[in-house]
């Protein structure tokens, strides 16, 4: 007789990483133009977790210069000057194209996993219809740890990380006319393009090419 399977348990860090993508999602979604105060004791509470956990996930986001600490007030979700917006990209971009000179050539597994589930992701674009902010979340931040895979030099792959999660905050402050149509395309395309890459220096001049047109997307705007 065939034994019922068990449930499979998540672990500590499982959760943690829900916790941390929860609130990076927050963060980005928040009004870019103002201070935003994290509370420990409300985000323990929320989760039903320990403050334990919710300082580890802090201190990640610390980490990725998403939040800092204020003495005085606690945890906070710096506020970011619009006219910075283009040059983050631009700076993003140079980061990626940086990397590209020295990754290995050949996909290894783990690439070849995240590209698969960017895969999933692909029905949703269309070059008619905006997306969700959720939706642009979700591919952005497969891409943000697929950059970060090729890199070779893990100092300069947490710092481009780090810019990367800035450049999607940027991103999703953006809401312009046609903004979210513009969006679907640039990923889109850049997503289709890396389905069929085999080649991990071409993939992160792939990723470079889409920061730097989004970056000009905010050029034009100012």
């Amino acid at each position: 007789m065939k034994t019922a399977e068990r449930p499979v348990s998540r672990t500590p860090m499982s959760r943690l990483d829900d916790i941390t993508q929860e609130l990076r999602l927050r963060i980005c979604l928040m009004d870019a133009t103002q201070t935003h105060i994290l509370y420990e004791n409300a985000l323990a509470e929320e989760f039903g977790v320990s403050r334990t956990p919710i300082r580890q996930v802090l201190q990640r986001l610390a980490y990725e210069h998403q939040v800092e600490t204020r003495t005085g007030i606690g945890t906070v979700v710096p506020q970011l000057d619009p006219a910075g917006a283009a040059h983050d990209f631009m700076t993003l971009s140079g980061a990626l194209e940086l990397a590209a000179q020295t990754a290995e050539p050949l996909l290894d597994q783990t690439t070849r996993d995240l590209l698969g589930d960017i895969d999933t992701h692909i029905a949703q674009f269309s070059s008619v219809q905006p997306l969700s902010r959720s939706t642009i979340f979700a591919v952005s931040s497969k891409l943000i740890v697929l950059a970060k895979n090729l890199n070779p030099e893990p100092i300069m792959a947490d710092a481009t990380a780090s810019l990367h999660w800035r450049a999607l905050r940027r991103l999703l402050q953006q809401d312009g006319p046609g903004s979210r149509e513009k969006q679907a395309q640039i990923l889109g395309r850049l997503c289709r393009n890396l389905l069929v890459q085999t080649d991990a220096r071409a993939a992160l001049q792939m990723i470079a090419l889409a920061m730097r047109e989004f970056g000009k997307s905010f050029s034009t705007q100012m």
